[in-house]
């Protein structure tokens, strides 16, 4: 089956389509980026029908700087949701990986870094996997063979389930979900627990059906992924152990029917069950996820009329989120004061009229990261304050800018003209430059910041290679929008 193949996906290829919802979603705020939304009654299922059902969803905005989200150590093993919640200080709560009667997690299971061992390897089942880093950075992705690591690439926290019931934004196959090597369960209703990484790109979503009672029958697998799909808006979701198990934790919230306080669902036992694995949300102190210092560079410049100069910067990683070129909030540096403008020092190698370039690896927090600031000058004599900053693409400047006090000395034109470099080279360039930054960007909707304005009422003389600059952008866009191809399970028509 195709589903076999399932690629590692980050949450940087979960970028919203043109005119997704915007944060917040539907529902009560019960905490800083945190929203909860109760279903009940008849609830209509494209493809599965009408059925009377008790829905809980929490919906978590991965860019709030207060929230962290988290899964249990190895010390947590076994205890009720709630507890869980109560001995760490969590906002909200979920049961996660199916287990066996000694309490061992049934696939990979990782707290900030430490991956357990008290877990048993299923094969190729227990082995659709969600994980976090400290930054909230999303994954989802197969660990089949990783029950005791190594972990993905800066994630520090892992549930696993099974299976995934929507990949990339479309809902999986029925005989797919409900085939071998996934369990028998799945083909009949029965309470639910899952998580979802959003359409949106920038929320995770905890979901619990209630079941097994009139009024809440619960769902088989396919009308699960099918009203993850249809009413939560997962581009991912994944199916988590339920039953008995399945259990939501809201703090604030009452308990039902005499149930712990924050425990929101009718637990199908009548009581809270043990689990050994959970998923949680911390609300702490602001910590920004993007955040710069700037470490070196800025201060006077001289230039001829039309000089090219390449100066540098340093900048240092203070935020609690990874820096790369990729995903829905690629790093970049851009003019600043005021943010955006369109700079006389413009040169040939920007990838627009506002962005210098993006940043050539990845940086991790604590990591510096020195960054070219290419500059050719006007041809006429004068002072120009000049600033730069980075910026994540869709989230937040960094306030970090560096700031030159560039002076042109000299009659205009002393340097000789300025010209364009060869169409061809430049162009052959910046699609170099697009195939070795576009790994994953394309599935979701990503796209290169495209304000590319080639400097009009500026004077023809001032800017010759401005037409350039936005052919290599035209360019490096479409390259990027071509690349694409990532594996997906089958999907239901």
């Amino acid at each position: 089956m195709v589903r076999r193949s399932l690629a590692l996906a980050l949450l940087a290829f979960f970028v919203a389509p043109s005119g997704a919802r915007a944060w917040p979603h539907e529902g009560r705020e019960v905490g800083p980026g945190l929203i909860y939304r109760h279903f009940s009654g008849p609830i209509d299922i494209p493809g599965s029908g009408t059925s009377e059902q008790e829905i809980f969803v929490v919906y978590a905005d991965l860019l709030e700087p207060r929230l962290r989200v988290v899964a249990s150590a190895p010390a947590d093993r076994g205890v009720t949701v709630s507890q869980f919640a109560e001995r760490n200080g969590l906002a909200v709560a979920v049961n996660t990986n199916f287990f066996d009667g000694s309490q061992r997690a049934c696939g990979l299971m990782a707290s900030m870094g430490e991956v357990w061992s008290q877990s048993y390897d299923a094969g190729a089942s227990c082995a659709d996997s969600l994980g976090v880093s400290p930054g909230n950075e999303a994954v989802a992705f197969r660990s089949e063979g990783l029950r005791l690591g190594p972990l993905p690439d800066r994630v520090t926290d892992v549930a696993t389930g099974m299976p995934f019931v929507v990949w990339d934004g479309a809902i999986v196959e029925q005989a797919v979900i409900e085939g071998a090597p996934n369990p028998s369960h799945m083909a009949s209703a029965h309470p639910r627990s899952a998580v979802c990484l959003h359409q949106d790109g920038r929320t995770l979503a905890f979901v619990v059906v209630d079941g097994r009672a009139t009024g809440r029958v619960g769902m088989r697998g396919i009308t699960l992924g099918r009203f993850l799909f249809h009413h939560v808006g997962c581009r991912v979701g994944l199916n988590l152990d339920g039953g008995g198990s399945s259990t939501l934790f809201v703090r604030g919230e009452p308990g039902f029917g005499g149930r712990p306080a924050g425990v929101v669902n009718r637990t199908s036992d009548g009581s809270e069950r043990r689990v050994c694995c959970h998923l949680g949300v911390r609300i702490g102190e602001p910590e920004p996820l993007f955040a710069a210092a700037l470490v070196e560079g800025g201060g006077e410049v001289t230039f001829a009329p039309g000089e090219a100069r390449a100066l540098s910067a340093r900048w240092r990683n203070t935020g609690r989120r990874a820096w790369t070129a990729e995903g829905p909030w690629p790093v970049r540096l851009g003019t600043a004061d005021p943010r955006d403008r369109v700079s006389a020092f413009a040169a040939p190698e920007w990838t627009s009229a506002s962005r210098l370039t993006d940043v050539p690896t990845l940086v991790a927090p604590g990591m510096d990261i020195e960054l070219a600031v290419p500059l050719v000058a006007p041809l006429g004599p004068g002072e120009h304050d000049e600033a730069f900053d980075l910026v994540a693409e869709g989230a937040t400047w960094m306030d970090a800018p560096v700031r030159y006090r560039a002076r042109v000395v000299g009659p205009a034109g002393d340097a000789g003209p300025v010209e364009p470099r060869d169409a061809g080279a430049a162009i052959d360039a910046a699609a170099g430059a697009a195939d070795a930054a576009a790994v994953g960007l394309d599935a979701g909707g990503g796209a290169l910041s495209s304000d590319c304005a080639c400097r009009l009422g500026a004077g023809a003389g001032d800017r010759r290679g401005g037409a350039l600059i936005g052919l290599v952008v035209a360019v490096s866009f479409v390259r990027r929008r071509l690349r694409s191809g990532v594996s997906r399970p089958r999907i239901e028509r």
